[in-house]
């Protein structure tokens, strides 16, 4: 029989601690996953033993919301710490509910705000209109700053649930650094800009209490997805499809609360159904992963930075491979029909970076220190691919004789994009950059050079590639026949 042992997510208990401990009078977020009934007047008693469940425990039933076409049905609750700190230990009303399969801390992804400035780069001209060209390229993430020097006249924005009202201009940096990227590349290379039009769908929102943008705090992430992508492909509410022709979509948000073990998670396979459904090519990034390994070689932090630089490349590999059960991957990024895309630890910047070591060098071909790597589904290796992500440099400490390291990302190194200004109106803002999302929003980049070719090519044949039936499939392929493993790997 199904108990509250099996119930309950074994990453539960301490992400509860940390709640409780950050604030104690705080209520607690979680997601409940209901047992999926084929029977539609089930699932909708479901909700309603939902809601007397939730009001029973004093808490607040925050999102529900179900997709038949991968089994998924849950909830986002909002419930008392005391109840919070009872699933702790197994017990209370929802660990022994028995149509919850599954208690676990609520999905949510958030990018901290940064720093900008003027970096004394050549401001490109914008485009006097957008491209007339339907769109093939869409961005899943937060609100740009859509009037940006880099930005203006080369993306249009299709708001489902996140509206520009909600999200304040100097709080929008992931989106609009990513939208900078896929048109743009790394500025630093002053590579020819895009000139196709970016669709973006924003699903982050400026949350007040937090310094960045984050999925909505009273939304199922997932649920909003599945609205974003089927506003593209087939239109929603009534409404005629957003982007149909859309075939490449880059997603760099993910879960930081699932790491992915063994089965996969419903966001991967509701991108895989997607991408199924509606013939698209999901770009996800394989998530970068902030936690410190230990080093297996040096007493303390002076020995590791007198180190000689290949000795010191050589143990800090071998420590990431030992190390690597706990930097695995974020959910969704064990998606199949995807492409799942790590850091390169490679970038165009040229400036010096005094008082920090340097982890590898840019010949060799790794990844940065924050790139998260693991097996996915059936122990397929992930990531599919990397793509330069920005140079992380090493943040160390010493204790009890053992040296632990993790991932650097100094303001001054990095892919060099767009951002808006915390202080004014300006629109010529830049910062350096660094991480999986970058290297994603690469990879669409290279798919979207692809597009162009695809369609002459397609056209000489009297057809049109956007409308056939194998368009992501062909993408998929042409993306992952341009990789190779560099010149430092023997044949």
């Amino acid at each position: 029989m199904w108990s509250a042992r099996d119930r309950i997510d074994p990453s539960l208990s301490p992400f509860i601690a940390e709640r409780v401990a950050r604030n104690p009078q705080r209520p607690v977020r979680l997601e409940l996953d209901l047992w999926y009934r084929g029977d539609p007047e089930l699932r909708q008693a479901a909700r309603v033993y939902m809601e007397e469940l939730v009001a029973q425990v004093g808490g607040v039933l925050l999102d529900f919301g179900t997709i038949e076409a991968i089994e998924y049905q849950a909830a986002l609750v909002e419930i008392p710490v005391s109840q919070a700190l009872l699933l702790q230990g197994l017990e209370g009303p929802i660990a022994n509910a028995n149509p919850v399969m599954r208690v676990r801390p609520q999905s949510l992804y958030s990018a901290p705000s940064r720093e900008s400035e003027d970096n004394g780069l050549p401001v490109r001209t914008a485009p006097t209109a957008p491209d007339i060209r339907p769109a093939v390229a869409a961005l899943l993430d937060g609100y740009p700053v859509q009037n940006h020097d880099l930005l203006r006249n080369r993306v249009d924005i299709e708001e489902v649930d996140i509206t520009g009202e909600s999200v304040p201009v100097d709080r929008r940096f992931h989106g609009t650094a990513m939208a900078s990227l896929i048109l743009h590349g790394d500025l630093n290379y002053d590579e020819p800009a895009l000139t196709r039009t970016l669709k973006i769908v924003p699903i982050l929102a400026a949350p007040q209490g937090l310094h960045g943008e984050s999925t909505p705090l009273d939304k199922l992430p997932v649920l909003m997805v599945h609205r974003a992508v089927k506003a593209l492909a087939i239109g929603i509410d009534g409404n005629p499809p957003k982007g149909e022709s859309v075939v490449v979509i880059n997603h760099s948000i993910c879960d930081e609360e699932a790491p992915f073990a063994r089965r996969p998670t419903p966001w991967a396979k509701l991108l895989d159904h997607l991408a199924h459904e509606h013939r698209l090519l999901f770009i996800v990034s394989s998530k970068n992963n902030h936690h410190s390994f230990d080093l297996d070689t040096y007493p303390d932090i002076a020995s590791l930075t007198a180190a000689n630089p290949t000795e010191r490349q050589v143990v800090l590999l071998r420590s990431m491979e030992r190390s690597k059960g706990t930097r695995s991957i974020l959910s969704p990024a064990e998606t199949l029909n995807g492409l799942t895309v790590g850091a390169l630890h490679s970038d165009g910047c040229e400036v010096d970076v005094l008082g920090h070591i340097e982890p590898f060098d840019q010949v060799t071909g790794v990844v940065n220190l924050g790139t998260a790597v693991g097996l996915g589904i059936n122990r397929a290796l992930k990531p599919d691919m990397i793509e330069a992500g920005g140079r992380q440099f090493i943040a160390a400490e010493s204790d009890g004789g053992v040296v632990s390291v993790r991932g650097l990302e100094v303001p001054t190194s990095g892919q060099l994009v767009a951002a808006p200004d915390l202080f004014g109106g300006a629109s010529t803002k830049t910062l350096y950059s660094t991480g999986t999302s970058n290297a994603a929003a690469l990879v669409t980049r290279a798919g979207l050079r692809i597009a162009d070719i695809l369609e002459d090519l397609f056209l000489q044949d009297g057809e049109i590639w956007s409308a056939s039936r194998t368009r992501a499939v062909v993408m998929k392929a042409l993306l992952a026949h341009g990789c190779d493993w560099g010149s430092e790997v023997a044949p």
